[in-house]
């Protein structure tokens, strides 16, 4: 190899490096977010929280259900007496 070979693999090497570090900058704001858009990291703990509020939701539901069906139970109890 002689010095002009040698330049023209280091110019490559150096656009492949450049061409990887935009890659790396673009998954990096994929995931985490840029510039007030969200990444998927902010996607993910959002709906992780929709799940936790829809679970509790339908907890607080079945519980006051319970509840009605309970109290109509003790009331009709209490007109058979």
């Amino acid at each position: 190899m002689d010095g002009q070979e040698i330049i023209e693999r280091l110019a490559r090497i150096e656009e492949r490096v450049a061409e990887v570090r935009e890659d790396t900058v673009e998954l990096r704001r994929g995931v985490f977010g840029y510039n007030g858009t969200p990444g998927l990291v902010t996607r993910l703990d959002r709906i992780e929280q929709i799940e936790t509020h829809r679970r509790w939701t339908i907890r607080a539901i079945v519980i006051a259900l319970l509840g009605v069906v309970g109290s109509m139970m003790a009331e009709g109890l209490r007109l058979f007496r």
